[in-house]
């Protein structure tokens, strides 16, 4: 590849302590839920006249990637420039402490003079005490400053076309009431993806999603309008960027191109930097860029110096691939990881045993799409790729060639016929693990636990190869789903002194559903487990397999689900959630928790917070139902 191509984003050939002749300002849009379907990128259903005019003065990334298919995770790269899996910030949504010394984008750039300020949305998965200046929704923020000589960097989140509008009709009825009726698109004429079954509910849902990028269009033109109405367009780099994929089935939550791939737009004002006039109106670029690769263009272009903990990316792997994960959402547990070479998607899937689309209220009826697609899937009408989204597991791997399989309907990971592709990618994406120094391998109650244990944060206890046995914990992790390594192996891990390693193989135990007397002895045995997580996954394992260990195992479970570490007690009632029916005697701990969990009357919101105690309420609620319940309490 020519890196002077890479010259825009300037991560492997900006030198560290660079000073810029002049110091532009920064403005970064970032839309949720949207994908690229704009009409710069050649989308049939687009109408976003202002978005095609600023590609047309500026630069369109066609490969243009979040780093993971959830806003929280990844806006927690965009702003720090490091993957959220290595700073501990991959579940969504959680509050995990940084440490002091490692600073965000828009703390470095106030270092070096630059006026700092965010609309109220941040949604870092850390507090953002102390990040901004100034976070409010009144625009244009800009006009804050202390004076006009004073650059700024501004990001604006825009949320109109977020999934709660696009799924819930009266939040659309609301939302769209401000896009003119000759702008709304017929839901006969719209263009369904081929994995999308085609009935009239579907067509409205996608028209909906296309009003709302529309709307949202019309919301970056008036803030462009005000740019150029206080003379600041010639000065500003305007960065376009959605946060992942659309917030319908099969894009949002999903470790595919289709839940990672985002529109990409830099304009540079004409007096914009060192780069202003490096390219050409119009240009458009074809080699990949995720979030960790903006985050230091931003710095670089202020001329501020790259920070020791953002390492530079590899001049010989930042241009030829990305990297992404899936994990944690609300109440859902994953872990997921990818590789994507322009060409080809490799997704490592670690807990196979649980399908794409799990129950709980994150796919819901609440959602209408949902509420669509799971009446089709029952009623036997879904066509095949569709209904691949309801699979009771998920595959170990999943291989996709895009440029032959754009929408991924056929996984080449089965089968042989591309083996030589995957004894490339896997290896790749197991050094970028190691290398990350990955904390998803430690669950979330592990690295929290520890860390406040040792008196550091995720990110410190998991940069210690010491304190954190990485390659044998994700060696064990790799067992998981996989039927040929042989029991007694995993029952040699299960004694294991690392926890992370006896959690690994308490969970592929109970993904290849091994019983035996051996294995219930050895189980019964981590029930005293020092690790909560490994606690949880031996009962979660013998009440689902052992009907003479079962009520011991749900009694342990339920002193965890009632344990006060959020982190604990969450995942303690997702593990009864999954055991459906069998987890009937813990009717009365469950109870108590949605009843723990409710705020005070007259409260705003339900419960006590949008973070852990909802989605523990929400497991709990959902088991209660699996029990034949209700979750009323008196």
């Amino acid at each position: 590849m020519n890196r002077l191509l890479c010259a825009l984003l300037l991560l492997a050939l900006a030198p560290n302590g660079v000073v810029a002749e002049t110091r532009p300002n920064v403005l970064l849009v970032n839309a949720e839920d949207i994908g690229p379907a704009l009409g710069c990128y050649g989308h049939p259903d687009a109408v976003t006249p202002h978005l095609d005019g600023l590609a047309k003065r500026g630069v369109l990334f066609r490969n243009a990637f979040a780093t993971a298919p959830l806003c929280a995770p990844a806006r927690s790269c965009l702003i720090t420039g490091l993957h959220a899996t290595t700073l501990g910030t991959q579940h969504l949504r959680s509050e995990v402490e940084r440490p002091k010394f490692l600073k965000t984008v828009p703390e470095l750039l106030r270092e070096a003079g630059y006026f700092t300020a965010s609309s109220w949305k941040t949604d870092y998965n850390f507090v953002p005490k102390g990040v901004w200046d100034l976070q409010s929704n009144e625009w244009p923020l800009w006009r804050k400053r202390k004076s006009k000589d004073q650059p700024f960097f501004v990001m604006l989140t825009l949320g109109c076309t977020h999934e709660g509008r696009v799924n819930r009709t009266d939040r659309y009825e609301q939302e769209i009431a401000k896009l003119p009726n000759r702008l709304h698109r017929d839901p006969k004429s719209i263009t369904l993806l081929p994995y999308w079954p085609d009935t009239p509910r579907t067509r409205e849902l996608w028209a909906r999603q296309h009003n709302l990028i529309t709307l949202m269009d019309r919301q970056v033109g008036a803030i462009l309008e005000m740019l150029d109405d206080d003379g600041l367009t010639d000065e500003t780099i305007v960065i376009f960027i959605g946060d992942h994929g659309y917030g319908l089935p099969r894009a949002k939550r999903w470790l595919n191109d289709s839940g990672l791939r985002v529109p990409l737009i830099v304009a540079y004002g004409k007096n914009a930097g060192r780069d202003a006039n490096r390219f050409e109106p119009g240009t458009e670029r074809k080699d990949l860029v995720d979030f960790r690769r903006i985050a230091s263009a931003i710095l670089h272009h202020a001329g501020v110096e790259r920070p020791e903990w953002l390492a530079p990316v590899d001049a010989d792997t930042t241009h030829d691939t990305i990297f992404a994960h899936r994990d944690r959402a609300d109440d859902v547990f994953e872990c997921s990881r990818a590789v994507h070479d322009g060409k080809y998607l490799y997704v490592r899937h670690y807990v196979p045993h649980l399908p794409y689309i799990q129950g709980g209220k994150i796919f819901s009826d609440e959602k209408d799409s949902y509420r669509e697609l799971r009446r089709l899937h029952e009623a036997g009408e879904l066509p095949e790729h569709a209904q691949a989204m309801w699979a009771p597991r998920k595959p170990i791997e999943e291989l996709y060639d895009l440029e032959n399989d754009p929408h991924e309907l056929n996984n080449l990971a089965v089968g042989t016929s591309h083996e030589h592709v995957l004894k490339r990618l896997r290896p790749t994406l197991r050094k970028w693990i190691l290398a990350t120094r990955d904390t998803g391998f430690l669950t979330e109650a592990e690295y929290q636990i520890r860390s406040r244990a040792a008196g550091v944060t995720p990110y410190e206890l998991c940069q210690d190869e010491k304190a954190y046995d990485l390659e044998r914990i994700r060696e064990t992790a790799e067992m998981v789903g996989r039927a040929e390594v042989p029991v007694p192996r995993l029952l040699a891990r299960l004694d294991d002194e690392d926890s992370g390693v006896r959690y690994w193989a308490a969970t592929a135990l109970l993904a290849r559903r091994a019983a035996g007397a051996k294995v219930e002895e050895a189980l019964a045995v981590r029930l005293d487990d020092d690790s909560p997580s490994v606690r949880i996954a031996a009962a979660r394992t013998l009440a689902e397999h052992s009907a003479e260990q079962r009520a011991e195992a749900l009694e342990l479970l339920g002193t965890q689900i009632l344990d006060p570490r959020p982190w604990v007690a969450l995942e303690a009632t997702r593990a009864a959630h999954d055991l459906g029916p069998k987890a009937e005697p813990l009717v009365p701990v469950l109870r108590e928790v949605v009843e723990r969990n409710r705020s005070a009357p007259g409260s705003p919101r339900p419960w006590k917070d949008f973070n852990y105690a909802a989605f523990t309420t929400w497991a709990a609620e959902a088991a209660l139902e699996n029990c034949g319940e209700t979750a009323d309490v008196p």
